[in-house]
């Protein structure tokens, strides 16, 4: 397996351009779309993703697996994962925001947008992910949410090729070693960088519901058990954790 790689210079969302031409990638290795801008970046739940020019990583991973497979929902968690492991070499400390939002010190730094497109008998995987690398403070005050950057973290300019390159081998290596045993390797690491919210009060939004309680634990599917004031525990496969 290998990526076969296509940049633009701008592009409406690398998501969108994904899953309009997934019929034309090659089925037996993975199509990277990257973009230096975004017009209309996007993460979950249609949130707009600020997208400025030859600032930031925006890219998508798009592959294909056989449509009984029953855990093609873990493969957001899968990319977390791997970003999470690629900032920890650059001396970094994420944690994931359950499902797989990646935060420093209670900041956004980077997110992940997974969607599915059904061609034949495989399933198209659009696998997103959007890192703010090089933007400054200032760049990040207007935004809707606590957000920073690796340039901030580490105060340095980065090299946005490099780290998107060590983002590429990684994700390679996790993506093959899932297609072959599924998530069940990766969970060890994927509850350590959840680890933090673990135990913790939190406000939790779902179909168009806020519920409040104890984030219990995870499920080795990766789904998400909350501990309700009641006692009773109830089990969720998605939604946002609240601030």
């Amino acid at each position: 397996m290998k990526i076969i790689r296509q940049h633009f210079s701008t592009i409406d969302s690398t998501n969108d351009y994904g899953l309009r031409n997934a019929h034309l990638f090659d089925a037996e290795n993975v199509t990277l779309i990257t973009a230096d801008r975004q017009e209309k970046g996007r993460g979950r739940g249609s949130r707009v993703w600020f997208s400025p020019e030859n600032k930031n990583i925006y890219a998508s991973f798009c592959f294909f697996l056989p449509d009984n497979r029953k855990d093609v929902g873990n493969l957001s968690q899968l990319l977390a994962v791997s970003v999470c492991e690629v900032l920890l070499k650059w001396g970094l400390q994420p944690i994931v925001k359950w499902p797989n939002d990646i935060l420093i010190s209670n900041k956004k730094i980077a997110g992940v947008l997974c969607e599915i497109k059904h061609l034949g008998a495989n399933y198209c995987i659009v696998d997103g992910v959007g890192i703010n690398v090089n933007m400054s403070k200032e760049e990040m005050e207007n935004l809707d949410k606590p957000a920073t950057s690796v340039r901030e973290e580490v105060r340095m300019i980065i090299d946005q090729a490099q780290l998107l390159d060590d983002l590429q081998l990684q994700f390679i290596i996790d993506l093959q070693g899932f297609i072959k045993d599924g998530f069940r390797p990766f969970f060890d690491s994927f509850s350590r960088f959840v680890r933090p919210f673990l135990k913790k009060e939190i406000q939790f939004h779902e179909s168009r519901r806020i519920w409040k309680g104890i984030f219990h634990s995870l499920n080795d599917d990766g789904s998400l058990n909350l501990q309700l004031p009641s006692g009773e525990i109830c089990r969720f496969y998605a939604g946002d954790i609240l601030f």
